[in-house]
């Protein structure tokens, strides 16, 4: 990660007014971040670091996150299941996921990406009909099932290609010109294909679609030699 970037992002989020809530409204137990406050009425995605020390409570969103670590690491409890995320890391979290942000170290960074859903739509297209973890994952955000998987979660710190469309992202979002938001929007787009093809130890949680995502998982990282036999016994 160019890490002069990375200070740029920083400094731009600190200046930012924070739009987060820290509780949630009388008579509610969770907090509900709303994307408009990020995306305005217009942009189909934004940026935004996330350096906090001090951890952000339960929480869910009415856009999809996606949460890539630039340095260090961070711990996140996602619908009460601890997840841990390292350097390179990415994080998927549907609307339908309760998040609560750990604290940890002033050296631990992270970059937000808050994605509309309507751009999901947009996108399918493109991503075409290959059954993946990630294709299947946008789908279910876009049917809004709570029994379908919640998050995602994964490496791609071996991929220069993802490095560098993470920090594409990033320059288009410090350097608005008139073309900025398509920009991004297409550079999201290549970010999610090479993720299809360049995911390692992908996890992924969601009560009703457990056995099929796991399923789909060994078939992706076993298709040259993985066996019937050892398939089946995944659903038992």
């Amino acid at each position: 990660m160019d890490i002069s970037l990375l200070i740029e992002l920083v400094r731009s989020t600190t200046q930012t007014p924070s739009k987060l809530p820290r509780q949630a409204p009388c008579g509610k137990g969770t907090v509900l971040v709303e994307g408009k406050n990020f995306l305005g009425s217009e942009k189909l995605i934004t940026v935004r670091a996330d350096t906090s020390t001090q951890g952000f409570p339960e929480h869910t969103h009415d856009y999809i996150e996606i949460v890539y670590m630039c340095q260090g690491q961070t711990e996140h409890i996602v619908n009460g299941e601890r997840v841990v995320l390292a350097k390179g890391d990415f994080l998927f979290l549907s609307q339908n996921s309760r998040q609560e942000n750990l604290p940890s170290g002033k050296d631990d960074i992270a970059v937000n990406f808050i994605v509309h859903p309507d751009f999901m739509k947009q996108i399918l297209v493109m991503l075409g009909e290959k059954e993946t973890m990630i294709h299947r994952f946008i789908i279910e955000c876009l049917t809004g099932d709570t029994g379908k998987a919640t998050f995602l979660h994964f490496s791609a710190s071996n991929s220069p290609a993802v490095q560098n469309l993470v920090e594409n992202l990033i320059w288009n979002h410090l350097y608005e010109t008139p073309y900025s938001d398509k920009i991004n929007e297409l550079t999201m787009s290549l970010l999610l294909i090479h993720l299809m093809n360049n995911v390692e130890g992908i996890s992924y949680n969601g009560s009703g679609n457990s056995l099929v995502f796991k399923m789909l998982d060994y078939i992706e990282n076993n298709y040259a030699d993985g066996s019937l036999t050892r398939l089946s016994e995944l659903t038992f």
